[in-house]
């Protein structure tokens, strides 16, 4: 059975797979449930209709009374009864559809947009606030059903009643449908440039309220940095200015909004006001009948409080199209590095890889590579050595596909990895960063994140080979203790030990090693050494690494200097030479000494 929150067809270009526009992407949210969609809008029509008949049935029973016809009025009495019972009763027909129906849409839209984002390139996530995409996320997953809402209830019902009071008219007189199409044309040519004036002003007010959550977000996020400079009022001082230009885009919403409401009233209240007093000089001349005075007096109450409420539920749905067109303007963007049409699974059995000419620049024109070309053979073990800047890590992040060459192309075991599925591309590379993000969940939930599937017999031996073990089962909780946010609860070398043991439980064929001990003490990087060691065994691995002592186990170093490989070979080989490995080697190695006089 398919899941409903997990819209079909998503396109392999990286394109998302609904549109970037909020009222496009709120019919394709209904599309997923056309049912119910449909069912909530007749619904909503059918009551409106009854609800709108009710002067119709006013005017029979005025007249038959004033006739004296006493046989027809328990006829009218109960037209009238029907008209006021049946619009209520379909009314709570609507909310119980609504409550299968709503929170679906939420959950599409979410799935959707989560869906969508998990795949953006690590520029755009180091381009946006986390706490602002999920922001937007969640506010796309509000404002898409509560647009969708709007139209289908409020909207549709205040449509039903003026096109019901454009039928009654007629029927009392000709003439008057025709003026009250002349009103409703009049209506529409005055309120749409008005409204198009309060879009523009709700899309600004939707970007100022982000850049506020942006800044409170980046502010907590860095708490203890803020109370280690003592800066709690310089980010309040901070905070003003964007607080500030929140609350005068959304003054000018609401002016905006009242100047339109006044100009529908005023609009309505005069066609009902001349309707009215001619009907009135009717009933003193006895040209018309008591009733059609009394439905046309029943129209203009229910007209009056149409347009009072279409006031009210634009400016909802107004807010509803800024917060989407926001969140959609951020989220709803093709992906950078998308999997090719009828990409095929990377399927690797010796693990060698190769760089042929490869060219890379990053977007601002800082060009990297010039013409890379780079064999790594199957099982090898290769160190990347290079002063910042070099292309280290643009070079790891090319391997993995974070990053797409402008030329050249990338081979593991012959095959093009920009032909491959970016999913299993991943599943064949094992990473051990610098900085291990782990999820606000048990220790257990992220180690078995290298391996869903694993039974706690796997888990134990992978701990158990990174030397973590020990320290899980000592913390209260053990293998459930929860890690806190990004693992704080946990120290940097246990933090790397359990991304070591991730990447033992995933077995995969080949490791990039990031600086993986860069950030320890010398004691911790030995023993989380031994443990790398053990891993790359019977793999191919890539190590960035600024200590040297960690590239004693290579099999080869390759220095990279302005994107160019200046030197490569064997450990002893580049000591026994001159060049930048070695220098920095003594360089290093009296820095050693050093500390260790003092």
């Amino acid at each position: 059975m398919l899941d409903p929150t997990r819209p079909t067809g998503v396109p392999s270009n990286g394109a998302p797979p609904f549109p970037a526009s909020p009222l496009a992407f709120t019919w394709w949210m209904s599309r997923q449930l056309p049912g119910r969609a449909l069912l909530m809008l007749a619904i909503t029509v059918v009551g409106a209709a009854m609800q709108a008949a009710t002067p119709y049935a006013v005017r029979g029973l005025v007249n038959v009374v004033t006739n004296h016809d006493a046989a027809a009025v328990p006829l009218w009495f109960g037209v009238l009864i029907v008209a006021w019972l049946i619009g209520p009763m379909i009314n709570r027909l609507y909310t119980l559809v609504n409550a299968f129906t709503m929170p679906r849409m939420r959950a599409i839209v979410d799935h959707a947009l989560f869906g969508h984002t998990l795949r953006q390139s690590t520029r755009f996530f180091n381009d946006n606030f986390a706490g602002a995409i999920n922001q937007r996320i969640r506010r796309a997953g509000q404002a898409a059903p509560g647009l969708f809402e709007v139209a289908v209830s409020p909207l549709a019902r205040i449509l039903t009643n003026m096109l019901m009071a454009g039928a009654l008219l007629a029927v009392v007189e000709p003439r008057y449908a025709l003026a009250f199409l002349a009103f409703s044309v009049v209506f529409v040519i005055v309120t749409v440039p008005m409204a198009r004036v309060v879009v523009r002003r709700v899309v600004r007010m939707a970007r100022a309220r982000s850049r506020v959550t942006g800044r409170i977000a980046d502010t907590i996020a860095a708490a203890d940095v803020v109370r280690s400079f003592a800066a709690w009022e310089r980010e309040e001082a901070g905070l003003s200015p964007v607080s500030e230009e929140e609350y005068q885009c959304a003054r000018d919403v609401r002016i905006s909004l009242t100047i339109m409401r006044v100009s529908q009233v005023t609009l309505s209240l005069g066609f009902l006001s001349v309707i009215v007093w001619i009907e009135l000089a009717g009933a003193m001349a006895g040209t018309t009948t008591a009733g059609n005075l009394a439905l046309i007096l029943a129209i203009g109450v229910q007209l009056g409080l149409a347009i009072t409420q279409l006031g009210d539920e634009v400016l909802n749905a107004f807010e509803q199209v800024g917060d989407l067109k926001e969140s959609l303007d951020a989220l709803a963007r093709r992906h950078e590095t998308p999997d090719v049409p009828a990409a095929k699974p990377l399927r690797v059995a010796d693990g060698g890889i190769r760089f042929e000419n490869v060219r890379f620049s990053y977007p601002d024109g800082r060009a990297v590579f010039a013409g890379l070309n780079l064999t790594v053979k199957p099982g090898e073990r290769v160190g990347l050595v290079g002063r910042s800047g070099a292309g280290k890590s643009t070079l790891v992040r090319l391997i993995t596909r974070r990053h797409l060459p402008s030329a050249g192309r990338i081979l593991i075991d012959g095959q093009d990895i920009g032909s491959v599925s970016l999913a299993s591309l991943a599943l064949n590379i094992g990473e051990v960063p610098q900085t291990t993000e782990m999820f606000h969940r048990s220790i257990r939930e992220n180690l078995r994140y290298g391996r869903p599937d694993a039974d706690d017999g796997a888990i134990f031996a992978a701990a158990e080979a990174a030397g973590c073990h020990d320290f899980i089962l000592a913390r209260p909780g053990g293998y459930e203790a929860v890690v806190g946010e990004k693992g704080v609860k946990l120290s940097g070398g246990e933090r790397q030990r359990v991304a070591v043991a991730r990447a033992f439980l995933k077995n995969a064929p080949i490791l990039v090693l990031d600086e993986a001990t860069s950030s320890l003490d010398s004691e911790t990087e030995i023993s989380l050494q031994k443990a790398l060691f053990k891993l790359m065994k019977g793999r191919t691995a890539i190590a960035i690494a600024h200590r040297l002592s960690t590239l004693r186990a290579m099999d080869r170093v390759v220095v990279l200097e302005g994107g160019e490989i200046v030197e490569e070979g064997s450990p002893a080989e580049l000591l026994a030479g001159s060049g930048l490995f070695a220098r920095a080697w003594e360089l290093q190695h009296r820095q050693s000494e050093t500390e260790a006089a003092e």
